[in-house]
């Protein structure tokens, strides 16, 4: 079959015209982003001395009165009731990786008499957070105190825990 100058022409037309009005491949698209992580110590908490209120003397007649160590050692012991002793606040240790914010939490708790088994209430003050200074093994102290609700009738040795958490902030 022999093809006319123009059949020829038409052909080749067509043929450009299915190459153009081919779609066109879509491209894939590529991003990069970053990855970061900061890496940081496990805490470690250590007790380092007990709180102790020192030696109560009762006053007959006071009701319940309300005797207070600060976390600096400070004890406020109203009349009438006399303390004693060496009144020392509860001291603990915090390590981990410096410069982050540590939260402290502390609860409410009992001391109980281990003869009679009645309680009294206790309601420590620790700092709400600490920032520790360096990554070294020293961390940071920090002291604990508390509130010890002393009723008139109380008479007797009485213990308890104080359960001190500390989380990142």
């Amino acid at each position: 079959m022999v093809m006319s100058p123009l059949s020829r022409l038409c052909a080749l037309f067509a043929l450009a015209l299915a190459f153009v009005a081919a779609p066109q491949a879509a491209y894939a698209q590529r991003t990069d982003a970053k990855v970061k992580v900061k890496l940081v110590k496990p805490l470690v908490l250590t007790r380092q001395q007990d709180l102790d209120f020192g030696t109560i003397i009762l006053a007959q007649g006071a009701g319940t009165i309300a005797v207070t160590i600060q976390p600096d050692g400070t004890l406020d012991c109203p009349a009438p009731l006399l303390c004693t002793g060496t009144p020392l606040p509860g001291i603990f240790n915090i390590r981990g990786s410096n410069r982050l914010n540590v939260v402290i939490r502390s609860n409410a708790s009992n001391l109980t008499n281990s003869v009679t088994r009645d309680t009294i209430s206790f309601t420590p003050i620790a700092p709400s957070r600490v920032v520790i200074p360096n990554s070294g093994n020293q961390g940071v102290d920090f002291g604990v105190g508390g509130v010890l609700r002393v009723p008139e009738t109380a008479a007797g040795d009485y213990d308890g825990i104080i359960e001190i958490t500390a989380e990142y902030e």
